[in-house]
């Protein structure tokens, strides 16, 4: 428990710096938001696993599953570093469709856990600037009644340009 609280604060804290150059993007936004939005094609919602069988038991209408180990282990050169290199996470995050100008919200089955904030910083690191964290995660949008699907949506892959904010990013996608 104090580990998902530690994480929430340091997403917070991190967050305050990335919310300064944020203009139009709630940090944390709620479920009637959300469920306001969902036929948005500009907004892209980023469910967070550890294990697909959270995905297959049920999600967000039109959420896409991202596993926690597609954007956290390094790979190759990386493999000691914990982070896969910027070209890979451009890659994970296209292939889910996210693009420039797409509003990511993202969410857990636990509410505000480590995972959604680890994809949150991702995403900053990357210099996204339109990402959000779903209020209550899964767990509050189930207890509201909303629905949930197991069906996976058909994705258009994104494109994102990753832009430096003060910390190497690699050339390759410079």
């Amino acid at each position: 428990m104090r580990r998902v609280g530690f994480a929430v604060a340091l997403v917070l804290a991190m967050s305050s710096v990335a919310a300064a150059q944020r203009s139009t993007t709630d940090l944390i936004v709620t479920t009637d938001w959300l469920a306001q939005h969902l036929n948005d094609p500009t907004v892209v919602v980023l469910h967070v696993v550890r294990d697909s069988n959270d995905y297959g038991s049920g999600h967000i209408p039109g959420a896409r599953e991202i596993l926690y180990s597609e954007f956290t282990a390094g790979r190759g050169a990386n493999a000691n570093s914990g982070l896969p290199t910027a070209d890979e996470l451009k890659k994970v995050f296209e292939r889910l469709g996210v693009s420039d100008e797409s509003h990511v919200v993202i969410y857990t089955g636990a509410g505000l856990a480590p995972e959604a904030s680890r994809a949150f910083l991702t995403l900053d690191y990357l210099g996204h600037e339109n990402v959000s964290l779903l209020s209550g995660g899964l767990a509050r949008w189930r207890a509201e009644g909303r629905a949930v699907t197991t069906e996976r949506p058909r994705v258009t892959p994104g494109k994102i340009t990753p832009k430096s904010k003060g910390i190497a990013v690699d050339a390759e996608c410079s």
